[in-house]
């Protein structure tokens, strides 16, 4: 049932949380002189770029999924929880567990928050010799915030239609 409204702000909450996997949500400059390197961090991969001073030329890499661990969970997160707000859309004849299945959604998508956290800290490591970085936090790495404000408004709402219906029933 998309007509109700916990279902639109499930739906968009479940379409935020993939656009994080497309989106810039960080990055970690090395100012310490010149030649310094950037390691930037995309939904599902990390690009690095640096100065090699052996091999006297820039050396620019991406770090995918298979390279990095913690990377791999970000991105296992990202699609499940987007997967279960999805899905719990679905579940409005039983608001019970719809409500335990939103809940479940945002105890993933606080999870996928705390680690890529985790990853904007690792972020320096991968820079070869970092003395001085700069980090900038994107603009986008609100969207998880907002997925979890959207996924708690339709949980509130559903709780209220549950009540409503157990209201009717004692009524009646």
């Amino acid at each position: 049932m998309i007509q109700r409204l916990q279902s639109l702000l499930l739906l968009l909450a479940a379409i935020a949380n993939v656009v994080v996997l497309f989106v810039v949500l960080g990055d970690v400059s090395d100012n310490n002189s010149m030649e310094g390197g950037t390691a930037v961090l995309r939904g599902a991969k990390i690009n690095v770029s640096a100065f090699n001073e052996s091999e006297m030329k820039w050396i620019a890499r991406d770090i995918t999924i298979s390279e990095n661990p913690l990377l791999l969970a970000h991105v296992l997160l990202v699609v499940a929880s987007s997967l279960i707000l999805f899905a719990s859309i679905f579940l409005y004849s039983n608001r019970m567990r719809q409500a335990m299945v939103v809940t479940v959604g945002l105890v993933s998508v606080l999870l996928q928050i705390v680690v890529m956290v985790l990853l904007f800290q690792q972020l320096p490591d991968l820079l070869a010799e970092p003395t001085l970085e700069t980090h900038h936090v994107g603009f986008w790495m609100i969207i998880p915030v907002v997925v979890v404000l959207l996924a708690f408004f339709a949980r509130k709402r559903i709780q209220k239609d549950e009540k409503l219906v157990r209201d009717m029933d004692r009524i009646r």
